[in-house]
């Protein structure tokens, strides 16, 4: 049997921000453009950053909205 070894979030990530620093970036003359591309790269860390802690997050917030909405069945 083969397994199919997928990269996590996280390593995808910094490939994507890696490639644009190392291989876009250069190539940019424009100072709007590297700015731009700045502000692509700050996105790119905080969603790597926040990527663990995402899942774990949205169920806390869930489970808090029901207790804010009580349980239906028990009306």
């Amino acid at each position: 049997m083969s397994l199919v070894r997928q990269p996590s979030p996280e390593r995808l990530l910094d490939g994507i921000a890696r490639a644009l620093r190392e291989k876009i970036l250069p190539e940019l003359d424009s100072p709007y453009a590297r700015a731009e591309l700045g502000t692509a790269l700050s996105l790119l860390a905080y969603l790597r950053d926040g990527w663990d802690s995402a899942a774990a997050d949205l169920v806390e917030e869930i489970g808090e909205l029901e207790g804010l909405l009580g349980d239906p069945a028990s009306e």
